[in-house]
């Protein structure tokens, strides 16, 4: 990550729509992370890609849990919604241009897309 580099209203804005895939359910995270134009852009890329990944596995569970007990693992429903609270951090950092990472994302994704840098110009 580059601390240097200039926050844009397009990293910015790819950013914010990068968190807003957690949301709505499609992976917008992938369009920063493919254009590689904004350092920004891909850094928050990467947390949202984590955050997905997260509400994916607890749906998963909670579907999981939900099966085998016969629908009693539907009292369980309100975790599934727990990624929503770094998404609304991480939007809040990214409308603040701030670089740092979201609450509760651990860094893994970040780790394995390390090789993932924006493009120079």
């Amino acid at each position: 990550m580059n601390e240097l580099s200039p926050v844009t209203t397009e990293g910015r804005t790819m950013a914010c729509l990068s968190y807003a895939s957690i949301f709505m359910g499609l992976p917008f995270f992938l369009l920063p992370l493919l254009m590689r134009k904004d350092a920004f852009a891909i850094h928050h890329a990467k947390q949202a890609a984590e955050i997905y990944v997260g509400f994916i596995v607890m749906f998963g569970l909670y579907f999981l849990l939900s099966f085998i007990t016969c629908g009693f693992g539907g009292l369980c429903f309100p975790i599934v919604f727990l990624p929503y609270i770094p998404m609304l951090h991480g939007v809040l950092m990214a409308l603040n241009n701030e670089w740092r990472v979201p609450f509760g994302v651990t860094g893994l994704v970040d780790s394995a897309l390390a090789g993932v840098q924006a493009d120079k110009q």
